[in-house]
């Protein structure tokens, strides 16, 4: 009854505290970019959803790491079935808190305060230390929800066609850990974060990606839909 009693006592003071950082996340800038990977091989799929909050010389990042359902059991295409909530299991969260360290190249050096400890989730193995370098990058980014038409293939996959076909340039903050880190969050060196702001209709950038083997090997840069 003691502890019980204990615990009750400290919920006034975990309450105040999560209310005084949703303050402070007011007055930072957010930014969000996810990493979509699905198809055959690919498999089970995942997902890596990165919230980038920054102030005037600090920064927070998060990183929710989430595994698709294991039905089907030879995995998903990317036909909208990775844009359906209920087919992503519950997300699993590294939090880091840092400073910028430097402007030319904008640079944070981010400490983990907080992490999961499901062993199978990529984000129990987050580094204690993430140090982003952040450029002004182009992208050419597909509309959201637009899906991959495989192309087929024999001896490689040919390129597939995506619907709808319609593109747009847009510029952005590329945001690359270093080296050493990429591994531990399964991230392609060759399609980092780029964080653009929200507009009424998108949340951010993401980059969807399918490896089916010879039925699929390609992925793009997407608009994140709204949540309805």
């Amino acid at each position: 009854m003691r502890t019980l009693a204990a615990c009750l006592l400290l919920l006034p003071a975990l309450a105040s505290a999560e209310d005084t950082r949703r303050l402070d996340d007011a007055t930072l800038e957010r930014r969000v970019f996810r990493h979509i990977f699905v198809g055959h091989v690919t498999y089970p799929s995942q997902r890596l959803t990165w919230v980038l909050h920054r102030g005037g010389d600090r920064a927070r990042l998060e990183i929710f790491c989430q595994q698709g359902k294991r039905e089907p059991t030879k995995g998903i295409r990317l036909d909208g079935t990775e844009l359906v909530e209920a087919y992503w299991m519950e997300p699993q969260v590294a939090r880091y808190e840092g400073t910028r360290t430097s402007r030319s190249p904008l640079t944070y050096a981010l400490r983990l305060e907080s992490a999961t400890e499901d062993e199978k989730s990529r984000c129990a193995r987050a580094p204690a230390v993430v140090t982003l370098t952040c450029t002004q990058a182009k992208v050419s980014v597909r509309p959201a929800g637009a899906v991959l038409i495989p192309g087929g293939g024999d001896e490689e996959p040919a390129p597939g066609k995506w619907k709808p076909a319609t593109r747009e340039n847009l510029k952005g903050l590329r945001c690359l850990p270093a080296s050493e880190e990429l591994p531990l969050f399964g991230m392609l060196v060759q399609h980092p974060p780029i964080f653009v702001p929200a507009t009424e209709t998108s949340a951010g950038l993401e980059w969807a990606d399918e490896n089916s083997d010879m039925e699929a090997q390609e992925g793009a840069y997407r608009r994140i839909g709204i949540s309805p």
